[in-house]
């Protein structure tokens, strides 16, 4: 039992690591249509960006479409657009 309760824990802090910094993203640029980010160089931080994007471009009935993304060994900066998908 004592042996679940540590792998149980080591676990549970393995996760909290994983997503530290991966809190809530929100864009450090957002000028209508066009989102910025400034966020870690990680999938997690990479994945909530792209959630954050999808959700405020959702707000606005358009789709998230990733422009840019430059990234160093820590750090990178992603440009999303909202853009109208609807076939006319």
């Amino acid at each position: 039992m004592v042996f679940v309760t540590r792998h149980a824990s080591l676990v549970t802090v393995l996760v909290m690591l994983a997503c530290a910094g991966c809190g809530t993203i929100n864009p450090a640029i957002n000028e209508g249509n066009y989102l910025t980010y400034d966020h870690p160089f990680t999938d997690a931080a990479a994945r909530a960006v792209l959630q954050n994007a999808e959700k405020i471009c959702a707000e606005r009935k358009l789709s998230a479409v990733k422009t840019t993304s430059a990234c160093s060994l820590k750090q990178c900066t992603t440009h999303y657009q909202c853009v109208d998908r609807t076939v006319k």
